[in-house]
């Protein structure tokens, strides 16, 4: 199991910044690896809502089913990977800063079967993926 913690100051209200990160269809602009993500759960998100997408890693596409397990408005976004080959715990927290919003996100990741081998590597590869998707979540929503 690896854990990935990354933080970045983005100069918009939190409102702005929890409403985009938290809109499922967003998900691959903020995440370049992020091939598709949908909601398949009915109604509003909340905890309890059900996601499903694509993520690409090291060239390989890994379908991933997704559960909200923490949902408080312009404050926290859990998920729990409930399918695929990577059985992630995310957290997501959002903070006022006197220049807008710092946005941490926070995963664990478990890898089991033949990937388990390529964890370390795996865990690497998130880690910079991780700066990367935060540096382009910034500039989307500072443009």
């Amino acid at each position: 199991m690896a854990r990935v913690v990354d933080s970045i100051e983005i100069r918009r209200p939190v409102g702005q910044v929890f409403a985009y990160v938290t809109d499922v269809k967003n998900f691959p602009k903020w995440i370049p690896d992020m091939v598709e993500a949908v909601q398949v759960s009915p109604g509003k998100i909340g905890v309890g809502t059900a996601l499903r997408g694509t993520y690409k890693m090291m060239g390989l596409r890994m379908a991933w089913t997704s559960k909200i397990t923490e949902y408080e408005s312009n404050r926290k976004f859990g998920e729990k990977i409930v399918s695929g080959r990577m059985l992630n715990d995310e957290l997501m927290t959002f903070d006022s800063t006197a220049a807008g919003t710092k946005f941490t996100f926070m995963c664990e990741m478990k890898v089991g079967g033949f990937l388990k081998v390529l964890s370390p590597i795996m865990a690497s590869t998130l880690r910079k993926q991780t700066k990367t998707d935060l540096a382009k979540l910034k500039e989307l929503l500072e443009s």
